[in-house]
């Protein structure tokens, strides 16, 4: 294996042609590099250099195995900038997992603020359901995981961020669309389009179903939310979303959100981490975000206002 400190005095002083000069630069005494060139020379049973009168010249040999010391330590300062870069949040890239309805409508706000902060670093992001996303952060396939917490994983932190609501939805024509608060009861009959399994909603809706005597009528699961609100304006069935992912149609009268009497219908948003790793710069970054917010403000009771007090976080930099 070649000794790289060897190495390295060769390539100074082949540099400069100077064992003075290469002592500089390396700042040690100019004995020390005479005695590692020496020693790398007799490693090999190689003459790098030879004199003429006051002045080394390399030997063929020398310039051969100059070339290629040039090019290693070319890299070794190109890698040096990519550390100082990551180190230091120009460059890096971390991966972040997330449940699909935070990957639509809470992500996009956080992504944006932060990239406008680090451009320089690479946001890569998973989707899923909540429990999948847990998998991959115990995996190591992510560094960061978006999710509903329902329920404990030894493995993980959780810093909570903020509480989102669980509406039931119905179709503007349903009978029950001019009620704005009903009984579980009232929807025994009707068809329900479940959150996919593993979703924080599908968690919560199964906890009221087994904590009442309501039994439903599953029609279909899916994790698709964009489906799941066209089926439901057609008249095909009810289904439970975060009021954030019907937000829109809730506006504009394409959907009715009707809450369910005597059971409590919050999920609450979580950054969850893994104790006892460690996370990179970047990821760092981007929680330290977070964590301001909390820190700040507490747990807050929305979406809008979680994205909005992002956008003031004093742990952003104020210059690029």
């Amino acid at each position: 294996m070649i000794n790289l400190n060897q190495l390295r005095a060769f390539y100074q002083t082949a540099k400069s042609m100077s064992f003075s000069a290469a002592a500089k630069e390396l700042f040690v005494s100019q004995p020390a590099v005479t005695k590692q060139v020496k020693s790398f020379e007799d490693h090999y049973g190689l003459n790098l250099f030879v004199r003429r009168g006051s002045h080394l010249l390399l030997t063929e040999e020398g310039k051969i195995i100059f070339e290629y010391a040039r090019k290693i330590f070319d890299s070794e300062k190109t890698l040096e900038d990519v550390i100082d870069g990551i180190t230091n949040l120009n460059r890096g890239s971390f991966h972040v997992g997330t449940a699909k309805t935070y990957a639509r409508y809470f992500l996009p706000h956080l992504l944006s603020t932060f990239h406008k902060c680090y451009p320089g670093i690479d946001v890569k992001m998973d989707e899923g359901s909540s429990w999948g996303i847990l998998r991959k952060l115990i995996d190591f396939q992510v560094q960061i995981a978006i999710v509903a917490r329902f329920e404990d994983v030894p493995e993980v932190r959780y810093l909570p961020l903020y509480r989102e609501e669980v509406v039931l939805i119905v179709s503007p024509e349903h009978r029950l669309a001019a009620k704005g608060e009903i009984s579980l009861p009232d929807i025994e009959h009707d068809p329900l389009i479940m959150k996919e399994t593993g979703s924080g909603t599908r968690k919560l809706i199964n906890h009221i179903i087994s904590e009442s005597e309501f039994s439903p009528n599953i029609m279909m699961e899916s994790s698709d939310a964009e489906m799941i609100k066209l089926l439901v304006r057609h008249g095909e069935g009810v289904s439970f979303l975060v009021r954030a992912a019907v937000s829109p149609e809730l506006v504009d009268g394409r959907l009715k959100a009707v809450t369910i009497k005597g059971y409590p219908m919050w999920l609450e948003v979580c950054a969850g981490f893994l104790k006892g790793s460690s996370l990179s710069p970047a990821a760092k970054a981007f929680l330290r975000i977070l964590e301001d917010v909390v820190s700040r403000e507490g747990v807050l009771g929305s979406l809008e206002e979680f994205v909005l007090k992002v956008s003031q976080s004093p742990a952003l930099p104020k210059t690029v």
